[in-house]
């Protein structure tokens, strides 16, 4: 999983241990044949984003994925091999960030990442 700041740089969430402080973009790496039904990222407890596939908006001659915005294709999947998990703002000070992925069964797997925020 990548973080990614407002100017583009991205840096690995595994290594990662501290950054400036505001928003930021979560991706991870898209798997071929599998993608989470629904994912939602908290910083510090606080939900900040939550999307799922199973609500679809059409607007405008557009399909819309779902979350705390309205995400296009373009935008969800950025790349071939990215997908987005949401967008967060972090805080001053030491941040638990968490990432939780569902899939349609509802099985869910939690990643949890400290990142101090300067």
């Amino acid at each position: 999983m990548t973080i990614e700041n407002q100017f583009g740089r991205a840096y690995t969430l595994a290594t990662l241990r501290s950054v400036p402080a505001g928003p930021y973009t979560l991706y991870k790496k898209r798997q071929a044949n599998i993608s989470p039904h629904r994912s939602k990222v908290y910083v510090n407890g606080t939900e900040l984003e939550k999307i799922s596939k199973e609500v679809l908006k059409w607007q405008d001659g557009k399909i819309f994925i779902v979350g705390n915005k309205n995400y296009t294709s373009e935008r969800f999947y950025p790349s071939d091999d990215t997908e987005l998990l949401g967008h967060i703002l972090l805080p001053h000070g030491v941040n638990t960030i968490t990432i939780t992925a569902s899939d349609i069964l509802e099985n869910s797997v939690t990643a949890n990442f400290m990142i101090s925020g300067y």
